[in-house]
Order: structure tokens, then C-alpha cells, then sequence
């Protein structure tokens, strides 16, 4: 299944859609039964979401493939007290995760392995003991990737991409990524919620007619928005996973339910915004 798992929500209160909160234990356990009976393979998780590891850890999580990051560099810090940090947050990744190995670790901070080119062997190294499968990056631009991948041989990387942010698909970023055989994750399928929110911050004004469109073709096509979305990105041929994050078990049966729905043939990239104010959260002014 193309679907994957986010869990930052299991840990953090997090999103801009979320009036929920953090999920609790049991719905947590609920989850990824459910997701294990439907064939949901991967969980992508990290040091920086709260106690999302110690969570997932709790849970029993070995039938899962786990991907995980590492918490960014201060740009303060020592490339020895960097070596020590990253040692330190792989142990305790695996500790808190119940794990010998995982699946997939990632720099979370794509621009760390520019910055600290160190980081890479030390991955290599980590790969080589089989603590970790498979090394990556987790990025936010196609010029930052390119950057990485023209560099580095890596083997996993994380991207934003949905119907308003296909920065990856309009620059051949997305091909050049499997052309040099790089498994590819994608992450704000929903942009952390927004294309499905009813009403929305005055923010965002300036693309209301991006979500008018949006709202126009769902009804012409009897299309539930988060279908198309999903799908969307999902029925790209390059992509490999797409993560998404979910606070409840409902909602999770839902997106299982949507997924593979047969969009139109229609002129999505008419969708696109380059305007990074709006599709990248990071600089969200709320």
C-alpha cells in the first residue's frame, strides 16, 4: 500500500487543523491494528515529535517498517558535540522504538549534511551495522535537493507535494529523484489540513480562489476533496509512499477507503502556487 503512516500527532499537538490534540494511547493502539489488518506497512515518526517513539515503542511495532529522523544541528554546535548528539539520538530512537534496526533514518534537516558532510559517513557507517536500512534526507525545496542529491548517494528522501506545492513536479526534480533510484516519501499531502478546511485564516486570502477551484471541482466531479488530494499525489507513478497523519481511527478507515479512488482527467497542475508564503507552513505568518 502507497499509504504510510505519520505519527508526529501521537506525540505533539500538531496542525493547523487540529483542534483534537495529541491522540491518546489506546486510540493509538487502535490505529495501527487497523492499519496492520489493511495492509499498511510503514510509519514514519522522529525525535523532534514529542513522545511519539516512546509511544510507537509501547504499542509493539515490529511487523511495521519504522522511518525516523534525527533532530536538526544548532548551527553553534561542535562537529564533535554534532557526532555525540547523533549517537546519542540513535540509540535512543532504537531504545524508545523497541528496535535493533530501522527501516529508514533521515537528516531532518537536509541542509545538516552540506553543512556537516561528516553526517553522511557517519550514516554510511551506521548502515554498515545494520542499525539502519536505509539513509536519507528529509527536504522542503527542489533547489535544496538537488544540491543533496548531486553530492550524496542516498537512498530515501522526504518531500512535500500536493495539489498547490508540485514545486517537485514542474522542475523534474520528482523524475531526477527516480532516475537515480531513490525511494521517494511524500509528506502535507493535505498541506497540514488546510485544502480541506471550511474556513480558513485570513492568510491565505490571497489563493482563495485555488480553494474556489478546488471546491468547484469536487462538486463537478461528485469528488470528495481529501480523495482527490490523496490521490492526487498518490497515483504518481514516482512516488512510493505517502504519509499522512491522522489523530483518530476514523479517520485513518477513511483516507483507506478514499485511496485508489480514479480521478478525471483533468488539468491539475492548474492547481500550482509558487508562492512559498502559502505552501510552505514553515512561513506561515498565523
Amino acid at each position: 500500500m502507497k499509504l504510510a503512516l505519520g505519527t508526529v500527532q501521537f506525540g505533539v499537538d500538531y496542525g493547523i487543523s487540529n483542534h483534537q490534540g495529541k491522540t491518546s494511547l489506546d486510540e493509538v493502539k487502535r490505529i495501527l491494528k487497523y492499519a496492520r489488518n489493511h495492509n499498511l506497512e510503514l510509519l514514519d515518526t522522529a525525535a523532534a515529535y514529542g513522545d511519539s517513539e516512546r509511544v510507537l515503542g509501547k504499542c509493539g511495532i515490529n511487523n511495521f517498517e519504522i522511518v525516523s529522523k534525527l533532530p536538526p544541528f544548532p548551527t553553534s554546535t561542535t562537529s564533535l558535540e554534532v557526532k555525540e548528539l547523533a549517537e546519542y539520538s540513535l540509540k535512543h530512537s532504537l531504545e524508545h522504538l523497541k528496535l535493533e534496526q530501522i527501516y529508514g533514518y533521515l537528516l531532518h534537516s537536509a541542509d545538516d549534511i552540506v553543512r556537516l558532510p561528516f553526517l553522511y559517513d557517519w550514516l554510511q557507517s551506521k548502515k554498515e551495522q545494520g542499525k539502519i536500512k536505509k539513509i536519507g534526507v528529509s527536504v522542503y525545496n527542489p533547489i535544496q535537493t538537488k544540491n543533496i542529491i548531486d553530492k550524496f548517494d542516498i537512498d530515501l528522501i522526504q518531500i512535500p507535494l500536493n495539489l498547490f506545492d508540485q514545486r517537485f513536479i514542474s522542475s523534474g526534480t520528482l523524475n531526477k529523484l527516480k532516475e537515480k533510484g531513490i525511494e521517494v516519501h511524500v509528506r502535507s499531502v493535505f498541506l497540514q489540513g488546510l485544502l480541506l478546511m471550511k474556513e480558513r485564516p485570513d492568510y491565505f486570502h490571497n489563493i482563495s480562489y485555488l480553494f474556489d477551484k478546488l471546491e468547484a471541482v469536487s462538486t463537478k466531479f461528485n469528488l470528495n476533496k481529501a480523495a482527490i488530494a490523496l490521490n492526487f499525489v498518490a497515483q504518481l507513478p514516482q512516488i512510493d509512499k505517502v504519509i499522512v497523519g491522522i489523530n483518530e481511527l476514523a479517520h485513518l478507515k477513511q483516507l483507506i477507503s478514499l485511496l485508489n479512488t480514479q480521478l478525471p482527467d483533468y488539468p491539475w497542475h492548474e492547481f500550482r502556487c509558487d508562492d512559498e508564503q502559502y505552501i510552505n507552513p514553515s512561513l506561515w505568518q498565523l
